[in-house]
């Protein structure tokens, strides 16, 4: 069924997989991301899928001020999990909740840290680089440094861009052309120099 999250665990002694817990959701799964102790999985809102007792509950805290203000917005409403990104993996994680029109900043107990951003145009993918978000939209690629106190936001012009991956500070992209596709490395910390 593409509305249920079913989870599974390997049986050393069976030698297959067993089904330890399931629940079902409105939409299929839109992302999922590993933790060391639990699962982020993304349908019409973000669930934590404890990795011990299996147990899933809703990850955002709408007790916090921070989320109830944001999730609540008629700006808000309709906005779907699109990716989580790992902001920082240290004893106190953090995460960038990516949903449809909105990156939300929260801890490991679903708590904002920061405010979030919202984007004015429909992003198609986003990518964390250190400490900066590289998103593409249909015709450009956005850069955001999370360390600059404004926030600038650096537009680079490209048709059709999709993120395929990152090494070290560049992040790479893929554009059409006539024939194929063409591949693309942008070094993401000269882009915020030249602003």
């Amino acid at each position: 069924n593409k509305h249920m999250v079913p989870i599974f665990q390997w049986s050393i002694s069976q030698a297959c997989f067993v089904m330890k817990n399931k629940f079902n959701t409105d939409k299929p799964t839109g992302c999922i991301f590993f933790s060391d102790h639990s699962v982020l999985v993304g349908t019409t809102k973000f669930y934590e899928i404890d990795l011990k007792t299996f147990a899933a509950e809703e990850f955002l805290d709408t007790c916090d001020a921070g989320i109830k203000n944001i999730i609540y917005s008629p700006e808000f409403q309709g906005s779907e999990p699109r990716d989580v990104l790992c902001l920082n993996s240290t004893n106190n994680p953090q995460y960038i909740l990516c949903f449809t029109r909105h990156l939300l900043f929260v801890d490991q107990y679903g708590q904002e840290v920061r405010p979030p951003i919202a984007f004015s145009r429909l992003p198609m993918e986003s990518i964390l680089v250190g400490r900066i978000v590289a998103t593409t939209f249909s015709d450009r690629i956005q850069i955001l440094d999370l360390d600059s106190d404004q926030l600038d936001r650096i537009e680079i012009f490209s048709s059709q861009p999709h993120l395929v991956g990152r090494n070290g500070t560049k992040v790479f992209y893929t554009t059409p052309g006539e024939a194929a596709f063409h591949l693309i490395g942008l070094e993401l910390k000269k882009v915020r120099h030249h602003q």
